[in-house]
């Protein structure tokens, strides 16, 4: 059996043991069927990468990146190496759109501060 013609759970398992984001985005690349599949878990979450797709749109201000990945469940409260939250780099890079989109979630305290204790607003 192919494995364009496994069933979904078994695909879904078998992507935890793939090692890259570009090897999950290749099989989502095989097939519409694996497409509608994994591409919302990329979206979700990056399993081998320490920047989830959220965090990436957060940095560079793609929007739709940010509106997606928030619709498919990824959440909004990662917190860098240095304490700092998703609200915390939007404001400092001056993204105001991604600021907006992380406010509608409900989820984000804006009272987190970084190690020094500054808040983002």
């Amino acid at each position: 059996m192919s494995l364009l013609h496994l069933p979904s759970e078994l695909v879904l398992i078998t992507v935890t043991f793939l090692e890259t984001q570009r090897d999950i985005n290749s099989l989502c690349l095989a097939n519409r069927r694996i497409y509608s599949l994994l591409n919302s878990y990329l979206y979700r979450i990056n399993p081998c990468s320490s920047r989830p797709a959220l965090v990436w749109a957060t940095l560079q201000a793609n929007e739709g990146t940010a509106r997606l990945s928030i619709q498919e469940g990824a959440e909004p409260e990662w917190i860098d190496a240095h304490g700092r939250g998703l609200l915390c780099l939007a404001v400092k890079s001056r993204h105001d759109a991604i600021v907006r989109i992380l406010l509608g979630t409900g989820k984000i305290n804006v009272d987190l501060g970084d190690s020094d204790g500054r808040t983002p607003l």
